[in-house]
């Protein structure tokens, strides 16, 4: 069963809105020199889960 795009935000959005969220991002970014941990492309970064937050919020701040 495909989600849309609107429910994933959905879900999300509760996580990344909040002064926790973006200070584990900031944490996240330092801590990978500002690359990417793939390609080492330094635009465009995004700190993204493998696991949805919706199917698995209990990693929703999980910085591994």
């Amino acid at each position: 069963m495909a989600v849309s795009r609107k429910e994933f935000a959905r879900h999300s959005k509760r996580v990344t809105s909040t002064r926790r969220w973006h200070v584990l991002r900031q944490q996240i970014l330092e801590r990978d020199c500002w690359k990417c941990r793939r390609c080492g492309e330094q635009r465009r970064l995004e700190v993204d889960h493998i696991k949805p937050v919706r199917t698995h919020p209990e990693l929703s701040f999980d910085p591994r």
